[in-house]
């Protein structure tokens, strides 16, 4: 007798659809999770992305020129104390104002000095979760001192500062100085304070405090040095005119920067009377300087030198120090003189102080004992017909710094630089001048 196997037992397809049901049940349910996890995530990260602009303040620190270019205008408007700024405005100062931003109710504030000229980007922060703050601002020309606060609540902070040489990434408790002027190539950054980051044509530089460096125009950067500015153009008189006042045919000196400075000495062509820029060379070195020749007529007194105008915000220095190459070759036979200023040189440098009134910082030079020097007036004797730095080298006396003092104010903006002699007859050289903030 034989037994024939049956199609199936009944049990065991009812064990396997239910395991089928409890599979499909458990991935269900886990794509369920995962896509739940998906759209909030996805949720999530577009409310986080969604970014709503700001506003902030611009007020009028200081002289009389200041302006904003609404975004889709084309006419600036005079801001006379404060206005509102928003995205996409422009703003410029004059050329004896300064403006200052407050952004982000003061936990960023941006200065704006003489002559600059910058563009407010972006001001927005997240709308939905304290995520992004965001500030971007772009600087055409002039200078720009931005100050950012301690870290705020918000997980993702990026302030920039633009120029057409690269951004200054500036991080929260920094103060970062970026300057790009006129007829120079490339854009200045001056950390003053914290860290800066700087990109440039795809290079990337980190700045730490009391440092500076030059993203130059053409990508890269200069070497980083220690933080100071120049106030001073051409101080080795080697670049030529680049004006018609500076041309030798404008009555200049054929060089950049100086102009010539005479008072009683008969006119820039009295033949006596003489401001003349010396090229010597020896060897393969080539020396430039100034000479100032006054010899007549002998009663009557005269000045003669050079000038350059400066107008320079340096209320952000400590301390200015001055630098130059001297020599006397001839001097009157009275120096000191009644009037107290009858030297063969002198060096004075014009400035305003904070209060906005008009100061002085002198120092003059003479060889010998002089019958009438007055010590008392920041006045060194040198050694006759002898080049001579100063400040001499190891110097720590820091009678060539100018800084705040009982008898000398704080500076605040540095007008100009007068190098001249003073007298009836008297012969004396100049090189290798500077005026270097810090």
């Amino acid at each position: 007798m034989s037994v024939t196997a049956g199609a199936g037992v009944p049990g065991a397809r009812t064990r396997d659809r239910g395991r089928y049901v409890w599979l499909v049940l458990i991935l269900s349910t886990v794509a369920f999770f995962a896509l739940c996890g998906l759209v909030g995530t996805s949720l999530f990260g577009f409310l986080t992305s969604i970014t709503e602009p700001q506003t902030g303040v611009l007020e009028l620190r200081k002289g009389s020129h200041l302006t904003v270019q609404r975004l889709g205008t084309t006419a600036p408007v005079y801001v006379a104390d404060k206005a509102v700024i928003n995205e996409g405005d422009r703003t410029t100062t004059g050329p004896d104002s300064e403006g200052y931003v407050d952004l982000f109710e003061g936990d960023i504030t941006v200065r704006t000095y003489f002559s600059t000229t910058i563009r407010l980007d972006t001001l927005r922060t997240s709308r939905f979760f304290q995520n992004l703050r965001q500030m971007r601002l772009t600087l055409d020309t002039g200078t720009v001192v931005v100050a950012t606060g301690s870290p705020s609540d918000y997980a993702d902070e990026n302030y920039v500062v633009a120029t057409l040489d690269g951004d200054v990434l500036v991080p929260s408790q920094s103060r970062v100085r970026v300057s790009r002027q006129p007829g120079e190539s490339g854009t200045t950054v001056v950390v003053e304070e914290g860290t800066a980051s700087i990109f440039s044509k795809g290079n990337r530089l980190e700045l730490g405090a009391n440092r500076m460096v030059t993203a130059q125009a053409e990508g890269g950067f200069s070497a980083v040095s220690t933080a100071f500015e120049e106030l001073i153009r051409n101080g080795n008189f080697i670049d030529p005119w680049t004006s018609d006042a500076e041309s030798r045919e404008g009555g200049g000196l054929g060089i950049a920067a100086w102009l010539p400075l005479r008072e009683n000495s008969g006119g820039p062509d009295a033949r006596l009377n003489r401001i003349e820029v010396i090229t010597e060379t020896v060897g393969s070195s080539t020396n430039y300087w100034v000479d100032l020749r006054r010899e007549g007529p002998t009663n009557q007194y005269g000045t003669l030198g050079i000038r350059q105008e400066i107008n320079r915000p340096v209320d952000y220095l400590e301390r200015i120090e001055l630098k130059a190459s001297i020599r006397v070759v001839q001097q009157p036979d009275v120096i000191g003189g009644l009037t107290g200023f009858v030297y063969p040189l002198t060096i004075k440098v014009n400035y305003t102080d904070a209060q906005g009134s008009a100061q002085t910082w002198i120092r003059s030079f003479y060889y010998g004992q002089g019958t009438d020097a007055d010590q008392t007036r920041d006045v060194e004797m040198l050694a006759q017909n002898r080049w001579t730095l100063v400040p001499a080298p190891g110097d720590k006396s820091e009678r060539y710094t100018l800084k705040p003092s009982a008898e000398q104010p704080e500076p605040d903006i540095i007008n100009s630089i007068e190098i001249y002699g003073y007298g009836t007859e008297f012969n004396s050289s100049i090189n290798s001048v500077s005026l270097s903030g810090y």
